[in-house]
């Protein structure tokens, strides 16, 4: 009836739609499974068997719903996280450049001075007695750490301990009543295209108790520069400057990540976050109440990742992806008493590939110390299998090599520091730029001669690329006084080569 209402599809005979409805109802009977015909092959594609499609408004409400309910159950154990931190800064020719850094006092210019820094992040409570999970960052160095409830309430909090390496510490406030928690997830890496809520308190105070929605958009991210052991999630939730330490959570409502960081050119959200997966969170969580620290495997090797020049020269089949060469191994450590050697390629570790030094590096540190753990490696064209025990790693030894060349300052007259997110904002870096920048120049040393400069960035040595603070390291331990570093520097200005020579 609607085809004869429709004017374009109206005829002037019958036989038309007569011969349409036979072709209508042949085609029903062949679709259909009625007993009469039996099931038809084409009958399993058809369309016409597909249920279907849900109403979208509908479909709109239902998830509009799912956001609110969670938001309404996760909120409660969402805290306003405020601290204080003392810096004390000399004179430097980029005012208020280099005040969240503790430089050396010595062959600075300037008197000394001293102020006092306010902090804002956010955590979330995931035990009913008080304990809280943050960033690291948010409580680094910090006095006076207080904790702002959802219903008002404000207590002075004890941090219970620290993990630099991953960005999470642990926080207890102490309080009679139960404090409403956010239930852990299974550890399970969310599946990329997975809704999830960030919440946090954004920029100021004010803004407390907001939350944003978005996808898991990818896993594993590795590499970004942000802590020695990375495998976040990457979301685009927004997450902006106050979100770091709060949760990201599922339409279950529970704990998936913990926000820590965003990749942005002006420093608000441009659509890609990071957070710290739960099954770490959980780690050092666990860890940190037990032991009061974070448990780390060691292995005891100075490693590289392969280019093509490399793969090359050590002669690695095609069909091997990936691979890390070892570069030196420790006395006495681990891999040396295993029977590692320099010139190695690590292609598996307890019978999974190895992708890079990220990779090897995550998964050494995520095996408990003690734990035999098996590597494949290749030595003159052939496999080799390696039983380790992993050793415990110095958590401060570790940090005093990573934080800080061991001769760079007593040798080479000035200081250096990691990039991090912050400083390639405040540098005018791309989020994935890499080197070292350059915190302190010795005044009347070579480098402040040879015209270096605090804000410089080190991207290479001796025509060596520096993409971390121990790759300078080892290029400045090969050299001997006398020696000169040739040191290519990038600013906001220009790109230069700077030559120190090292003093007698």
């Amino acid at each position: 009836m609607n085809i004869r209402m429709q004017p374009a599809r109206r005829s002037r005979t019958l036989w038309p739609i007569a011969g349409a409805l036979f072709l209508l109802v042949v085609g029903i009977l062949i679709g259909s499974s009625g007993p009469w015909l039996g099931r038809s092959p084409l009958s399993l594609a058809a369309p016409a068997q597909a249920t279907p499609p849900s109403d979208p408004q509908a479909v709109a409400a239902s998830l509009s719903q799912a956001f609110a309910d969670v938001a309404d159950r996760v909120l409660p154990s969402v805290v306003t996280i405020t601290s204080e931190r003392v810096v004390n800064v000399s004179g430097s020719p980029f005012p208020g450049f280099f005040d969240f850094f503790h430089p050396r006092q010595r062959g600075q210019r300037g008197a000394p001075r001293e102020y006092r820094q306010q902090g804002l992040g956010s955590g979330v409570i995931v035990r009913g007695d008080g304990i809280i999970i943050t960033a690291n960052h948010v409580v680094e160095g910090a006095e006076n750490v207080r904790v702002l409830l959802g219903d008002d309430r404000e207590f002075l909090a004890e941090v219970v301990g620290t993990d630099p390496g991953t960005d999470v510490a642990v926080l207890r406030v102490e309080t009679d009543d139960a404090l409403p928690a956010v239930p852990l997830g299974t550890g399970d890496v969310p599946p990329v295209g997975e809704w999830v809520l960030a919440l946090g308190n954004p920029f100021a105070p004010g803004l407390r108790g907001t939350v944003t929605a978005g996808i898991v958009s990818a896993q594993g991210r590795q590499g970004i520069g942000l802590t020695p052991y990375e495998n976040f999630i990457q979301t685009d939730a927004a997450i902006n400057p106050g979100n770091s330490g709060g949760p990201l959570v599922n339409l279950r409502g529970e704990l998936i990540g913990i926000n820590t960081a965003i990749a942005s050119r002006s420093g608000g959200y441009q659509g890609v976050g990071f957070a710290i997966p739960v099954s770490i969170v959980s780690s050092v969580l666990e860890s940190i109440l037990e032991h009061g620290r974070v448990e780390r495997g060691w292995l005891g090797v100075y490693i590289k990742d392969l280019d093509e020049s490399l793969r090359e020269a050590f002669g690695i089949p095609d069909d091997v992806r990936g691979g890390v060469l070892i570069q030196e191994v420790m006395d006495g450590s681990p891999a040396d008493e295993g029977g590692a050697e320099a010139g190695d390629v690590i292609v598996e570790l307890d019978g999974a590939p190895v992708a890079d030094t990220h990779d090897l590096r995550f998964r050494v540190a995520a095996t408990p110390p003690g734990d035999d753990v098996t590597l494949i490696v290749l030595r003159d064209g052939e496999r080799r299998t390696l039983d380790v025990e992993l050793g415990e790693l110095d958590a401060e030894e570790t940090l005093a090599e990573d934080s800080r060349g061991p001769d760079v300052q007593e040798r080479m007259g000035f200081d250096v520091q990691a990039l991090d997110d912050d400083l390639r904002q405040r540098l005018s870096l791309d989020w994935d730029a890499t080197g070292v920048v350059v915190t302190s120049v010795e005044r009347y040393s070579g480098a402040e001669e040879a015209g270096l400069r605090e804000g410089d960035v080190i991207v290479s040595a001796d025509r060596q690329v520096i993409e971390s603070l121990g790759d300078l390291q080892r290029v400045i331990a090969g050299l001997e006084a006398g020696d000169v570093l040739l040191l290519r520097v990038v600013n906001e200005s220009a790109r230069r080569f700077v030559a120190v020579r090292i003093p007698e």
